[in-house]
């Protein structure tokens, strides 16, 4: 019976669990663990106005996005009801910027799957990832989520819920998200943020310096220094008087040569400007933003309007799309009927430039491989487009003979 519970006591211990890192790790390259995070929380870094914008403008636009479900490139209508609305207490915005949410916060995405009548998956409710935790016991995986309509926590077998992971890392059982890896870069931002603001309320910092050219005793640096700030305390003057004395200007006698210097600093300096603008290019480096989307100056760099929608061509493709929006497309495509995928519509957004589209057009239309109608109708002028233009001719004069002169 000792042997049975020494046994048994081993092969928990060797259970991993969601914060501990598993397999083989060479001595000079391990993952971070988790459990070793510091202070910078999702509600702390949310407190950054540079992390709350990128958040909100991954899940803004992300929600704006439709959902389809092709059959190789054949749109299937009309569209499973998973796609159309994949949770019934949810739009499909709201459940967009929710996976979107999750996914730039957490680095995951928990969906609920519900059956319908039928037992096939009907719906896949977005979990809060902070309130959901992976378990593995004696080899086999499931999950503890908090429901929110039972008031408790709740047990979810691995069948049950479908995990979308965001940057994976060997030996986790987690995604990583960008506030989670870069914690550390936050923290420094955060504590710019707080020394700033606390500059001019702080006691630490002095108001300005009590200067002599004469050697002052200790006794003596004590006795200014109290009668600097409270000057009241070698007066005889009544309480009330002191008071009303407070509410105005005071005047302040020096001796020993002494001499009052007030601490100035310029704006910039006392909230520490630079520091604050350089943590908003690190946001947006975490992230994947422009620097142009959060207001973040960067030396060297000018903007023309050709470029512009070059910049919001290269965040969907290189940012939005490959992070957030294809790994939704995958989990929900494993959900739907065999064949069908789930696709976003991206033709808005990864379609190139007006100045770009119109010379590719021109090009298009000499060599007839598409007609005016067709341009007409892609960039939704509305009506039947005009034909070739008719050369116009000059009106004859009224003094002008008209007929044969003969």
């Amino acid at each position: 019976m000792g042997y049975l519970t020494k046994r048994l006591g081993q092969l928990l211990s060797e259970v991993p669990s969601e914060d501990e890192p598993v397999g083989d790790y060479s001595a000079n390259v391990m993952p971070p663990s988790r459990a070793n995070t510091s202070t910078v929380t999702f509600d702390r870094a949310l407190g950054l106005p540079a992390v709350f914008r990128s958040i909100q403008i991954l899940s803004g636009v992300s929600s704006q996005l439709t959902l389809g479900s092709w059959r190789g490139k054949t749109l299937v209508a009309p569209a499973p009801s998973l796609v159309v609305k994949p949770d019934p207490w949810r739009s499909l915005p709201e459940w967009i910027h929710r996976s979107v949410v999750s996914m730039a916060s957490d680095g995951n995405i928990f969906y609920r799957k519900h059956l319908g009548p039928d037992r096939s998956i009907a719906a896949a409710e977005v979990l809060n990832a902070f309130l959901t935790h992976v378990r593995w016991v004696k080899g086999v995986k499931s999950y503890t989520t908090f429901d929110h309509r039972l008031g408790r926590f709740i047990d979810l077998a691995d069948s049950d819920v479908l995990h979308v992971w965001g940057m994976q890392v060997p030996g986790h059982n987690r995604g990583i998200s960008p506030i989670t890896a870069c914690r550390v870069s936050l923290g420094g931002a955060l504590d710019v943020r707080d020394y700033a603001s606390n500059w001019f309320n702080s006691n630490d910092v002095p108001s300005g310096v009590l200067s002599s050219d004469q050697q002052l005793d200790p006794g003596s640096v004590a006795m200014y220094r109290q009668i600097w700030h409270n000057p009241e305390v070698f007066d005889d003057q009544p309480d009330a008087a002191t008071i009303n004395r407070r509410l105005g200007p005071q005047i302040r006698v020096l001796g020993k040569g002494l001499s009052y210097q007030p601490i100035m600093l310029k704006p910039e300096d006392a909230q520490w400007i630079q520091a604050q603008n350089f943590g908003v290019l690190d946001v947006a480096r975490m992230f994947g933003m422009p620097a142009d989307y959060l207001h973040a100056a960067v030396e060297g760099t000018s903007l023309t309007y050709s470029n512009l929608e070059m910049i919001d061509t290269q965040f969907m493709r290189l940012t939005l799309a490959p992070n957030y929006l294809a790994p939704v497309e995958t989990s929900i495509s494993t959900l739907l009927p065999y064949g069908q995928t789930a696709k976003f519509d991206l033709a808005e957004w990864l379609r190139p430039d007006a100045k770009t589209r119109a010379e590719v057009d021109r090009i298009y239309l000499q060599t007839g491989v598409i007609s005016p109608q067709d341009v007409h109708d892609r960039e939704r002028f509305g009506g039947t487009a005009p034909g070739k233009p008719q050369p116009v001719t000059a009106p004859a004069s009224a003094d002008a003979p008209i007929g044969d002169s003969a």
